[in-house]
C-alpha cells in the first residue's frame, strides 16, 4: 500500500482492498487510518473518505428529491377537487340566504374551494372536503323546508358536516342532481 507521499497516489478502501486514486483533484475529503505496511509494521496511512464523483451523486440525489417535494406541493397546491367544488356551488342556493357564502364563488373555475369560508380540506394527501360547517346560514324566517342528502355525495371523505339551525325539517328522497 503506498501512501500520498509517493507518486501522489491516495489509497482508497473499497471493502477489504485498497486501491490507489491516481487524480489527486478528485479527492474531496482525506482521513487517516491505522494500518500495516508491507513490512507488518503499523504506521498511519491517508485514505480517501470522500471523491468528487461520489458528491456529484449525493448532489443528485439532493435534487432529485427536491424535484419530489416540489411536485408533491404542486400537488396541495392545485387545491379542492372540481366535482367537490362543483356539489359546494349546487348546496350554495339552498344555505345563503344570509349571504353566509359569499365567497364560494362559481364563475372563476381557479378558486380553490378548499379556501372558502366553512370549508375543510386534507390538504396533505387528497385535496378532499373532509368538514363542511353550514350551521346558521339560511334565514330562519324562509321557514323549514326539506334537504336533498344526496347534494352531499360528492364528498367522500366528509369527516364533519354542520347543519344546525337551518330549519331542516328533514330529508327528500334523492332528486338525482348528483350522482
Amino acid at each position: 500500500m503506498q501512501t500520498r507521499n509517493s507518486k501522489s497516489r491516495i489509497p482508497v478502501m473499497q471493502s477489504n482492498m485498497v486501491s490507489a486514486i491516481d487524480e489527486p483533484s478528485r479527492v474531496l475529503e482525506v482521513g487517516t487510518a491505522l494500518g500495516l505496511d508491507y513490512g507488518g509494521k503499523e504506521q498511519e496511512l491517508e485514505v480517501v473518505i470522500a471523491t468528487r464523483e461520489e458528491e456529484d451523486v449525493l448532489r443528485l440525489l439532493e435534487h432529485q428529491v427536491l424535484i419530489f417535494i416540489v411536485s408533491l406541493e404542486s400537488r396541495w397546491s392545485e387545491g379542492c377537487l372540481e366535482q367537490e367544488r362543483f356539489a359546494l356551488l349546487q348546496l350554495k342556493p339552498f344555505f345563503n340566504s344570509l349571504h353566509y357564502l359569499d365567497n364560494w364563488v362559481e364563475g372563476d373555475h381557479n378558486s380553490d374551494c378548499c379556501q372558502w369560508d366553512w370549508v375543510d380540506c386534507n390538504n396533505d394527501t387528497t385535496g378532499r372536503v373532509i368538514s363542511l360547517d353550514l350551521s346558521y346560514s339560511r334565514n330562519s324566517e324562509m321557514g323549514e323546508w326539506y334537504l336533498n342528502a344526496s347534494l352531499f355525495s360528492p364528498f367522500q371523505q366528509l369527516q364533519w358536516l354542520g347543519l344546525s339551525y337551518n330549519g331542516i325539517a328533514g330529508c327528500v328522497e334523492n332528486e338525482g342532481r348528483l350522482p
